[in-house]
């Protein structure tokens, strides 16, 4: 008995200090504030106890065909020469097998009840109750809660066969160590950086809450997290709002942009050959037109190359001219969105192979480059609405773009630098102890690889993107003879 209260309390002060980690101001500071940031926590995440699920052996062709076998029996379809395979990177995929797929067949079709797994509908257990509440307030977390629940049942849960088939470690940045992390730069390393931290804030709520048969490990809970994440889907049922849950074979179908959706028919989830597949070739279906980092975040891959999807957010503080508290104002009013008093955020979006400045970028130049007869022009335009405004005259416009491809060379230059700034913060402090959410030295090391070369594939992306945003200011420059100053 001693020794299980000396756990207890040890835990807990594990968890008091991820909270504290989680409480530091520097994740509202720069890049590098908010990785050190993410480094301290990941060193309090590290004095959590573990659990040897990590270690388990990853799920092969026997898994995935009980898998199989049990969604079949519980009313799936499928074409004939259709089945489950490993595919590229460890994981699994659909694929046609024995014979070809036709254009136009099902693939599969597969029914919502009773096989989808939802953090509460048609549950009357332990963890109802409390799920209910949660469900409410954060879905997510809710159904993660309901993936943990099921899996330390067992054999004795509904969608044992399903968990089995699952990868044993999810790409999700949640998992990732701060050496990876600090392969990113600007919007991308702030939304990494923070779901691990939100992650973990709920993780200390869980871990007091006893809502489980036993007490929830943190590689655990980045397991289900990380199945969530990379998995859930909001589906519409009879009695309410669309609800989330995962879909079992459905979620084990792989995203390609060229490739057919799947569609609610009849209660169930149906997908259909766009063209005539062979014996071998994977079947893919599209996810929808989602930005790399939304892929990395919340799918744990990266497409590169130029994801006609592709985005990138930034944060453009205004430049010290007489005017800027009135252009500030004048930009807050119109409803561009602030981070500070003088730094809004905009966004670089792919459109029809070219890079766009959304309208709150586009206002922010036109503002920040305004003189007083410019300035009263964008008031006139709208003072709500900046989306209306458009430049005064020629030289409104040129210095706009002129501004606009300084924004994009600062940004560039930013990110560079950010990378050497990192290379010196890790020789000063090199990365101290850090959660482990793998229990063998190889799997690490092929799982950090994975990271690393997922978040530079989408620092590259980003970089491309700049790039791009710039060149093409640029050329519409010369094409109205404009000269950059």
């Amino acid at each position: 008995m001693g020794n299980k209260k000396k756990a207890a309390r040890q835990q807990e002060e594990a968890l008091r200090g991820v909270e504290a980690a989680c409480a530091a101001a520097g994740w509202s500071g720069d890049d590098l504030a908010v990785l050190e940031a993410a480094e301290t926590l990941s060193s309090a995440l590290g004095r959590l106890e573990s659990s040897s699920s990590a270690a388990a052996a990853a799920p092969g062709d026997a898994e995935r065909s009980e898998l199989w076998a049990w969604a079949v029996a519980q009313g799936a379809r499928a074409h004939e020469h259709v089945g489950l395979g490993g595919a590229f990177g460890g994981g699994s995929g659909v694929f046609a097998t024995t014979g070809a797929v036709e254009a136009g067949s099902v693939v599969f079709s597969i029914p919502l009840e009773p096989l989808a797994l939802f953090a509460t509908r048609g549950r009357d257990d332990g963890l109802a109750k409390f799920a209910a509440g949660l469900d409410a307030v954060n879905p997510t977390v809710a159904l993660a809660l309901r993936v943990v629940y099921e899996a330390q049942l067992g054999p004795r849960s509904t969608h044992c066969h399903y968990l089995a088939a699952l990868p044993r470690s999810f790409d999700a940045p949640i998992g990732w160590k701060p050496e990876s992390l600090a392969l990113l730069a600007g919007a991308s390393l702030r939304q990494a950086c923070g779901a691990k931290r939100a992650a973990a804030r709920v993780f200390c709520d869980i871990s007091r809450a006893r809502c489980l048969p036993r007490a929830v490990a943190w590689d655990e809970w980045v397991w289900a997290m990380g199945a969530v994440v990379t998995r859930q889907n909001a589906v519409p049922v009879d009695d309410g709002p669309p609800a989330l849950c995962l879909f079992p074979l459905w979620d084990f179908c792989n995203h390609a942009i060229d490739s057919p959706r799947s569609s609610f028919v009849a209660g169930a989830m149906e997908l259909r050959a766009d063209k005539n597949l062979a014996p071998g070739d994977q079947i893919f279906m599209f996810y929808g037109p989602r930005a790399d980092v939304d892929l990395v975040l919340h799918s744990g891959f990266c497409l590169g190359g130029r994801n006609p999807y592709d985005r990138l957010d930034l944060r453009v503080p205004l430049p010290p001219t007489p005017l800027r508290p009135l252009v500030a104002s004048l930009l807050e009013k119109s409803n561009v969105p602030r981070v500070s008093d003088l730094v809004f955020e905009a966004r670089l979006s792919r459109v029809d192979d070219a890079v766009q400045p959304d309208a709150a970028l586009r206002a922010i130049a036109l503002a920040a480059v305004a003189d007083k007869p410019q300035a009263a022009h964008l008031m006139r335009a709208s003072a709500t609405d900046h989306a209306v405004w458009c430049p005064l005259d020629d030289d409104h416009d040129r210095r706009a773009c002129v501004f606009l491809t300084r924004c994009c060379d600062a940004e560039l230059a930013s990110r560079v630098s950010f990378r050497a700034r990192v290379r010196d913060h890790r020789r000063r402090s090199p990365p101290r102890d850090c959660d482990s959410t793998t229990t063998t030295a190889a799997a690490a090391t092929t799982t950090k690889a994975a990271h690393d070369r997922l978040a530079a594939a989408l620092f590259d992306t980003d970089l491309e993107m700049l790039v791009d945003a710039a060149a093409q200011i640029r050329a519409y420059l010369r094409s109205r003879g404009w000269a950059e100053e």
